[in-house]
Parts: structure tokens; sequence; C-alpha cells
């Protein structure tokens, strides 16, 4: 195993511990920011901070608008007004995708959101079984 992939596993573990001492809080921007930082430290330059560049999402055509904020935070407002937590993670999960707010760490960020949204309403957790992660992934692709 690699130097870069420890680093990767430990920060995940890191940002799961954060969520298991937060779960009772719901998901704001401090949040967001706060897993890309967990996320990234030791492996993101800038971990935290909105991407300032523009970017193309492999596979599709689609260009997101730089993020800023105020947009980031409209996103998270608007959808906490969801009643229906199963809706709320995802918008939010495709909020940042489609949106790729940060310059890296993107993937990791809205799992991590996204499971926070989830765990904190009792559900449970968002996850892709590995036998349909390519068909969930092509799937994907096709909504942006």
């Amino acid at each position: 195993m690699r130097v870069a992939d420890i680093i990767v596993v430990n920060n995940l573990k890191r940002a799961w511990e954060f969520l298991c001492e937060h779960v009772d809080e719901a998901v704001d921007w401090s949040f967001v920011s706060h897993y890309n930082t967990i996320i990234g430290i030791g492996s993101i330059a800038n971990p935290d901070k909105l991407r300032t560049i523009p970017v193309r999402i492999g596979g599709t055509d689609w260009t997101p608008n730089v993020p800023t904020i105020e947009s980031a935070r409209a996103c998270i407002g608007d959808a906490s007004l969801l009643h229906d937590p199963e809706s709320r993670a995802v918008v939010i999960f495709l909020a940042i995708s489609r949106g790729q707010w940060f310059a890296n760490g993107n993937k990791r960020t809205l799992l991590m959101v996204a499971n926070h949204c989830l765990i904190n309403a009792g559900v449970g957790i968002f996850s892709v079984a590995p036998r349909v992660e390519a068909r969930f992934y092509t799937a994907f692709a096709c909504v942006l």
C-alpha cells in the first residue's frame, strides 16, 4: 500500500469520527467545508477552499460554474428545507458533485455529507455496492 493510500484511509477514518461526534447536528456549510478539510489533510492543497478555476467533468459535456460560498450555502439551505432525509442527502450529494465545489476531494466529501444527512435522520448510510458501482457511475454521469 502506498503512503498516499494510507493518508486517504486515515483521513476517511477521521471524517467518520467527526461524523459520529456531530451526528446530532444538521449539515450546513461549515460541516461541508470541514469534511473537505479532514479528507484533504496531507493530500490536497488548500483543503476546505472552494474551487477558483474552471473545470470539466470527465465523460460529460458539463462545465460547472465556479462556486461561491453564497451559492454553496444556498444549495445546502434549499436542501435542508426538504422533509424527506433521503431526498435531502441526494440533493446535497448531487449539488456538490455537479458543482465540483472543491479543487479536490469532492467525491469523498459528498459521500461524507450525504451519510451525515442520512445518519442524522436515522435512515442509515449511503453506499454503492461494488457489483453495481460501474452502472451507478454511468447513470450518474448521464444526470450531469
